[in-house]
């Protein structure tokens, strides 16, 4: 019998559950889109955060601060939308540096992407 292995993160857990309750309008569009990375990632079963859709450039703060108080300091992105170059020079900017090639196995097809690390301080 395999395992799968599943990503885990009380921070995200309890983000969702607050908003569930609340109402997802008082999410701002960062942490959102933070959160459903993370709902995707658990829906998949994968052991490692992967990002398939960035947040404009405007919510990358949020999402950045969302990420950094979960406590991620890696995560595979996998996003092929037109704004990925401004992404990317924002997580550069930020600190966070890109180490190589991965590859996500979705349902439908594997997603290749960039596995992003949080640069050690």
């Amino acid at each position: 019998m395999t395992t799968t292995k599943t990503i885990a993160n009380a921070h995200f857990d309890k983000l969702i559950a607050h908003y569930e309750a609340s109402g997802w309008q008082h999410s701002d569009r960062g942490a959102s889109a933070a959160l459903l990375a993370y709902d995707q990632s658990v829906d998949l079963g994968l052991d490692a955060l992967a990002v398939k859709e960035m947040p404009f450039l405007p919510n990358m703060p949020a999402f950045l601060a969302c990420l950094e108080e979960a406590g991620i300091a890696e995560f595979l992105l996998c996003d092929r939308s037109s704004g990925l170059m401004e992404a990317l020079h924002c997580l550069l900017a930020n600190g966070w540096q890109m180490c190589g090639p991965c590859e996500v196995k979705d349902r439908s097809k594997p997603l290749p992407g960039l596995r992003i690390r949080k640069a050690a301080a």
